[in-house]
């Protein structure tokens, strides 16, 4: 579903696509990709697969919106299960968030691992434990308790909004899903491919983000927290997927 491999496209559309390739990397290129048009309720199975990896890059950003370059690391996100009871949910997909040192992704330049909780429901919605906690510790330092948080809700009308989670008990954090789908590009199982994504637009207090998913083969392809006052903001890129997913 909304995937189609480079290779036979680029002998004819090779002058067409390249500034389209160009901006579709973060390197500091702040025009919108291309999109096509808004859907209308998006039929969505987004379920990843056991054994799912996944490399991206990432980088934090300047005041304007920029890449610094100087803070690019790494991390890897692998999936070893997909059927786990955790937090009250059932099936639950566990992917283990390994840091490396700089822009390696070998064993020997692990940082840190990590464990990261995702529950896909029957109606197609994606929740994932702890994403607001871990972002509003990084922004402002709060130490809220992780909860099972409304990344995307794909069983609603793609001109919904609906609440992610609370920043506090009082403050709900809204997203929606944007108004097109994005064309994106990423080396899956060896062929650089072009795939369609969704753009989950998250704004709280204080803070504007966006993460853009795929869902053919399911994987999280672009997470943007923008910069805002005296904290910086930060960006992860899909590189690199293997997945038997299609």
């Amino acid at each position: 579903m909304g995937r189609v491999s480079l290779r036979p496209i680029l002998s004819l559309f090779r002058c067409a696509a390249l500034p389209f390739l160009l901006c579709a990397l973060p390197f500091g290129c702040r025009e919108d990709n291309q999109s096509v048009a808004p859907p209308g309720q998006p039929t969505v199975r987004f379920t990843f697969g056991r054994g799912d990896h996944a490399v991206y890059n990432n980088w934090n950003l300047d005041e304007d919106g920029y890449s610094i370059f100087s803070s690019r690391f790494r991390n890897s996100w692998t999936v070893v299960d997909t059927a786990g009871q955790f937090f009250g949910r059932s099936p639950v997909t566990i992917v283990l968030d390994s840091v490396f040192v700089g822009t390696t992704a070998s064993p020997d330049s692990v940082a840190g691992v990590d464990s990261l909780f995702f529950y896909m429901s029957p109606e197609g919605d994606v929740y994932q434990r702890g994403f607001l906690s871990t972002l509003l510790k990084r922004r402002e330092g709060i130490g809220l308790t992780p909860q099972w948080d409304l990344i995307a809700a794909f069983s609603q009308d793609a001109s919904s909004s609906w609440v992610v989670g609370y920043a506090d008990r009082a403050v709900p954090v809204y997203a929606s899903i944007g108004g097109s789908r994005e064309f994106v590009a990423a080396d899956m199982n060896g062929v650089q491919t072009v795939l369609l994504s969704y753009r989950i637009e998250i704004g709280g207090p204080d803070f504007d983000a966006a993460l853009w998913l795929i869902d053919s083969p399911p994987a999280v392809f672009r997470w943007r927290d923008e910069s805002s006052g005296a904290v910086s903001g930060m960006m992860k890129e899909l590189t690199t997927l293997r997945s038997k997913t299609q």
